[in-house]
């Protein structure tokens, strides 16, 4: 039976397993693995604020994440978090909050990769995206298809 658990990488607030406004990553219902610290130079977010995030897992129960900023900035290479040992099978999905944070988020693009699927290279915007209608929590962006 499937119970929606798996390895996760949070958009956490402060005083929520770190400092700051932060990323953590959490084996649902078993542990809270690393976050980043904004006091000693890790990733940070504030609202608006457009970032790329990617969770890695392996066979192995390794499991990495990395956050850089939306745009024409080139994902890095290395990994902000790393979390071994912590094996989980399961499905993709999302989240929007955990133990009451502010839980709202906007998505504008998921690309799952696992064996199998066939490969695709997300594309992000432009960086002059041209950003439409912030009026009564309505936001509008211009895509681009590719």
């Amino acid at each position: 039976m499937f119970d929606g658990q798996g390895i996760n990488l949070l958009i956490r607030q402060p005083g929520q397993n770190g400092n700051g406004n932060h990323f953590n990553l959490l084996d649902d219902a078993r542990a809270w693995g690393p976050s980043t610290d904004p006091n000693t130079g890790g990733d940070t977010w504030a609202v608006g604020q457009y970032v790329w995030l990617r969770l890695s897992q392996d066979a192995f129960g390794n499991n990495s994440g990395k956050i850089w900023p939306a745009g024409t900035t080139p994902e890095p290479a290395a990994f902000d978090l790393t979390w071994s040992g912590r094996g989980r099978s399961g499905l993709a999905g999302l989240t929007t909050n955990s133990i009451n944070g502010a839980g709202v988020f906007e998505v504008d693009y998921v690309l799952i990769k696992a064996a199998g699927l066939p490969a695709v290279k997300a594309v992000p915007e432009p960086s002059g995206a041209l950003l439409l209608g912030l009026a009564g929590g309505v936001l509008g962006v211009r895509r681009r298809r590719v």
